[in-house]
């Protein structure tokens, strides 16, 4: 594994830094959770209330932020039809708090009794907005730190976006922590595609390309009945769809997971998920194994964000859909607030695709510290447009954009060389975030 560091002259005395690392092939690669870490609700309560609240206040109400323990987690329904006890809490939540100028009102004791003991045991943390309105943002179980799970693993690199902002949060079966997008390892659909957006696909006969896929392309087998698009049921996601059709069954899924059958349909369709919906009357009475069958061809995929390079060529504008801020109307799907400019708005970024020998090739370029930062001695961080920059001229030939901002992170045989954008505003410490999926070499 090779790998060197690369400075880029910006205006105005500014810099760009960026580490570049080459693995032998894509057969070392493989898809990996970090260890759950129960401290990740703290980061991500912090960033609600210290960051995201905090700077945009008149944009925000109440927003309720909550991991239950499995303590909490046994407060489920029986006669439900959903199988997932996060999502069971979010709903009931949801239909039963109000904000009454500016106090939680409750219509269901059991409700209220449940909030209070989660509040007691601070697994429930409230960020305050000035908008007199409450949301709801359920945390999950599954993230973790890379530096803590990875420490022995020769490369390791976060990779997936997933659900975090309360946009996200779509329906009751959404949480921060989603993990979202194709993965295939080994020629196994690790997770499903979503929002028809490109991906890097290796083949088995060697070829790479960039190119989009679409959850349409998949075949999805449930306790051995398979499900096809147009065939004997229809997919929905959140590209195109609010709501499913009346009637019918609706088997919502998440990962590799059914985690509800429920029937009549019009249902809301979850950011972090999909709906298989049948015209047929099925019925499950507990969560599933979810099987995935995709194109026999392909050795490894992975789907994040938009193209940096496609066969040697630029990619000089958004390709892969985005959430539409100026029509924030229309119906929204994660990530909601990725760059929206292509050529001004500068983060930090990893880039992962192949060279010009079509050997695997990552690409971090180091953002601007959120505290203390020294323009002309740290680096600035770059546009979509600079990486394409950076990434043409390393010799990236098929490449697309993984999860950066905050998350952004190369670790080798455990260690950063280049630095977190994240800080702790008291001491100006690197601050590393917690991420659902990472990329390894071990």
């Amino acid at each position: 594994m090779d790998h060197y560091l690369k400075t880029y002259p910006l205006e105005e005395g500014k810099i760009l830094k960026a580490l570049i690392v080459k693995a032998d092939s894509f057969e070392q690669l493989c898809f990996s959770r970090p260890d759950y870490d129960p401290s990740s609700f703290d980061q991500i309560s912090s960033l609600y209330q210290n960051y995201i609240v905090k700077k945009y206040p008149i944009v925000f109400g109440k927003i309720v932020l909550f991991s239950p323990d499995d303590d909490f987690l046994d407060h489920t329904d029986p006669d439900t039809q959903i199988f997932d006890p996060l999502a069971l809490i979010t709903q009931n939540f949801r239909n039963d708090i109000r904000l009454s100028s500016r106090q939680f009102s409750f219509r269901n004791t059991d409700t209220e009794s449940l909030f209070r003991q989660m509040e007691s045991k601070d697994r429930l943390r409230i960020a305050e907005g000035k908008r007199n309105k409450v949301s709801f943002v359920p945390v999950g179980r599954q993230m973790g730190y890379l530096t803590r799970s990875f420490a022995d693993a020769s490369l390791a690199v976060n990779t997936s976006f997933f659900v975090m902002d309360q946009w996200d949060c779509a329906t009751a079966f959404d949480y921060a922590g989603i993990p979202l997008g194709l993965m295939i390892e080994d020629g196994i659909v690790l997770n499903p595609a979503q929002y028809d957006r490109e991906a890097l696909l290796i083949r088995k006969d060697g070829s790479i390309s960039v190119e989009p896929f679409s959850l349409k392309q998949l075949k999805v087998e449930i306790d051995g009945t398979a499900f096809e698009h147009g065939k004997n049921c229809s997919f929905h996601e959140r590209l195109r769809d609010r709501i499913t059709p009346r009637g019918g069954t609706d088997l919502v899924i998440r990962n590799d997971r059914l985690i509800a059958c429920i029937p009549h349909g019009s249902n809301p369709v979850p950011s972090g998920g999909f709906i298989i919906h049948t015209d047929k009357k099925i019925s499950f009475t507990s969560a599933q194994k979810v099987i995935y069958h995709g194109p026999g061809d392909i050795f490894f995929a992975i789907q994040v964000g938009n193209s940096v390079m496609r066969n040697g060529q630029t990619t000089d504008r958004f390709l892969s859909p985005f959430y539409r801020f100026y029509d924030p109307f229309s119906v929204s799907y994660p990530p909601s607030m990725y760059t929206l400019n292509f050529k001004k708005t500068r983060a930090p970024r990893i880039l992962f695709g192949s060279d010009q020998n079509d050997r695997p090739m990552f690409i971090w370029i180091e953002g601007a510290g959120k505290v203390g930062h020294v323009p002309g001695e740290e680096s600035e961080g770059a546009s979509m447009s600079e990486a394409v920059m950076v990434a043409k001229d390393v010799g990236m030939k098929n490449g697309v954009h993984l999860d950066g901002g905050g998350s952004a992170q190369i670790l080798m045989n455990g260690k950063r060389i280049l630095r977190l954008s994240d800080r702790d505003p008291q001491t100006g410490k690197e601050v590393e975030r917690a991420v659902p999926m990472a990329l390894i070499i071990k």
